[in-house]
């Protein structure tokens, strides 16, 4: 018998201006990556890792999904092996974690909460990079991202950080 699972996750981080990481809190600015697809490199997120907050919330959603602990579980902040790491490689060993047990994902659907900066014009390119990230071989059907402003609503439709929450759907 198949078991099917839907896992959810959240991530979000705040983000700046590279001058004002640099200067307020003395970091190297980063590249604002989103699925693994450069999106700003004039906003820079806050971060351990690279930020990319749609990779978070999907090994979250991944790992919940498969009855596992969060993120912060498997790659703390305390960890420098994490500081500013790929989370490419993050959404990997979730993988290798879930398939330890016979999981595999299904489907993954992403939904983006940013006033800046604006990112309808990357969302096919962010479906095709968590494609490949994913494995999965069609790049068409397997992903769904959305994207919104926020309105005005909250940290992240007032521009001051960007979130992501996914659903994943995987089965054993």
């Amino acid at each position: 018998m198949r078991q099917i699972r839907i896992g959810y996750g959240i991530d979000s981080h705040r983000i700046e201006s590279r001058k004002i990481v640099s200067v307020l809190y003395r970091q190297e600015p980063k590249p604002l990556m989103l699925a693994g697809v450069l999106v700003s490199v004039e906003l820079s997120p806050i971060a351990h890792s690279d930020g990319d907050v749609v990779l978070h919330a999907v090994a979250n959603a991944i790992f919940s999904a498969a009855g596992k602990r969060d993120i912060g579980h498997y790659f703390p902040d305390s960890d420098m092996r994490w500081h500013n790491a790929d989370s490419r490689a993050m959404v990997g060993e979730a993988l290798k974690i879930v398939r330890k047990d016979g999981w595999k994902p299904v489907n993954v659907a992403v939904a983006i909460i940013a006033k800046q900066p604006r990112l309808d014009t990357h969302v096919d390119n962010m479906v095709g990079s968590l494609s490949g990230i994913l494995g999965f071989k069609s790049k068409v059907d397997r992903v769904g991202i959305t994207v919104t402003s926020g309105e005005g609503l909250g940290e992240a439709g007032a521009g001051e950080c960007i979130e992501a929450h996914a659903t994943a759907l995987l089965r054993r």
